[in-house]
Parts: C-alpha cells; sequence; structure tokens
C-alpha cells in the first residue's frame, strides 16, 4: 500500500501519495467548497499505484486541515502557487489536475494560468454556472455555523459574500472556457446525471465552448459520485490514455 505523507504549502496543508517508481508524473486534487477535503483521497492513492504518479491532495486554507480563513480568490491564488511549486522546486515533468465542483473552476482557471503547465485536466461535476448571490449567501451561513462548531477561524459572512461576487465577476467557467478553446491540453468532463448541485445542462454546455479537446462523460451518478470504483476506473483510464468510450455517452 502506498505511504501518505502530509506537509505543509504555506498555510495549506496537502497530502502527497508518492509513486512507487518515483516517476516525474503527478496529479493534483482541488476539492470544492466547503466539501468534504478527504473525499478524493481514495482515488489519489489509488492512482499513485495503478497509474504510477504522485498524488496530491491540496487543502484550500481555512478548509480541511489547513490553517487560516478561507477565501474564495485565495483559494485560487494558492493553488496556482501550489502548481508552481510541483513545476518548480519539486521538478514534476508532467503535472495533471483533477477538480471537483469548486476545483473545477478551480481548474480550469489554472489551465488559463498554466496553458503549458498541465498535461491532463478532469473536471468532475465542475461548477459552470455560478450560484446566486441567495444561494451563496446561504451556503457560507451553513458554512460559517459549522466553522464556529468546530471550533475554527473564520472570515465574517459579509467579506465571504463579497470574495465570492469578486471572484464571479473575474472567474466566470465560461468566459474561461471560451479563451481554451483552442488549447493542446486534454479536457474531460466527468458529470453524473443525478447531479442536483451542478446540472448536467452546465457540463454540455461548458463541454461545446471548450472544443474538439474536450470530451464529456456522462454517468449514472450523482455531485459527489458516490459509486467510487467507477470514478476511478475512468479517471486512471483517462491519464494511462485508455479508451474510455463504454462510459461516454455524450
Amino acid at each position: 500500500m502506498t505511504s501518505q505523507k502530509t506537509s505543509f504549502f504555506r498555510e495549506s496543508v496537502f497530502i502527497e501519495y508518492p509513486s512507487s517508481e518515483k516517476s516525474r508524473s503527478a496529479v493534483l486534487f482541488l476539492h470544492g467548497f466547503p466539501a468534504d477535503t478527504g473525499k478524493n483521497e481514495d482515488i489519489a492513492r489509488r492512482l499513485s499505484e495503478s497509474a504510477k504518479v504522485s498524488s496530491f491532495v491540496f487543502h484550500y486554507p481555512g478548509l480541511g486541515q489547513s490553517n487560516g480563513k478561507f477565501l474564495f480568490t485565495n483559494s485560487l491564488t494558492e493553488s496556482a502557487g501550489f502548481l508552481e511549486y510541483l513545476l518548480g522546486e519539486r521538478e514534476f515533468s508532467s503535472v495533471s489536475v483533477v477538480g471537483h465542483s469548486w476545483g473545477g473552476l478551480n481548474a480550469l482557471n489554472l489551465l488559463n494560468s498554466f496553458p503549458q503547465g498541465i498535461d491532463k485536466l478532469i473536471l468532475l461535476a465542475p461548477f459552470c454556472v455560478l450560484p446566486s448571490r441567495s444561494e451563496v449567501e446561504s451556503q457560507v451561513n451553513e458554512f460559517i455555523d459549522y466553522q464556529i462548531r468546530e471550533g475554527r477561524n473564520h472570515s465574517d459572512a459579509h467579506t465571504l459574500v463579497s470574495d465570492f461576487e469578486n471572484a464571479r465577476h473575474s472567474n466566470s467557467p465560461l468566459e474561461i472556457a471560451k479563451t481554451l478553446s483552442n488549447t493542446n491540453t486534454a479536457i474531460t468532463i466527468i458529470q453524473g446525471l443525478k447531479d442536483t448541485v451542478s446540472a448536467p445542462i452546465g457540463a454540455r454546455t461548458l463541454h461545446q465552448t471548450l472544443g474538439s479537446r474536450c470530451t464529456l462523460i456522462e454517468i449514472n451518478d450523482d455531485h459527489w459520485f458516490k459509486d467510487r470504483d467507477r470514478l476511478f476506473t475512468i479517471v486512471d483510464k483517462i491519464l494511462n490514455d485508455r479508451s474510455t468510450s463504454s462510459f461516454t455517452f455524450s
């Protein structure tokens, strides 16, 4: 079984599953908001064994095991800094990115900022249409209540909602996608047909906007991909350049 390392990058914790073969390829996992930050650690661990890559699960500042106060814009900039760390200080020659929900928007933003730095991009039920301000306010209030119960530092509701609106204006998923229509990076969207958080119609629109380098895979699952074995099989095939035609409905 692959060993697990927990380390810090600035305020953020990252979980590393090193490759058993000392590969110079890595996979970076970006979680959603507020999200179970350990949600994709199972996939990361299995990939380090099957795909012979080092896997990294990055916890945004203020979420999961990371210190600090969470801000949406900060999660974007810190993720970019961590990708730079993997490509620079850690000297990985190839990094693929897997982003779930808010992490999917984050991953799109990384490809926009590092057009030559990402090998493959996998978006799991990505935010394609950002929620309304009232929906954000409701989620933020629930998040703050949870942080208070856990005894954790947190930004106030007004700051978080305003920060999300700043992120909305500068990081529209479809506007980013328009700039990536000629990308050389292979992009795959994996979308659950039972998803009530990020609706399938949004993933289809994003797929069309991203153009010919994007593949859309729709499966009979929800936003959280409860069938973990099936999700792992698809992600593993994508990273190993094997056919996913049996899963591709669109």
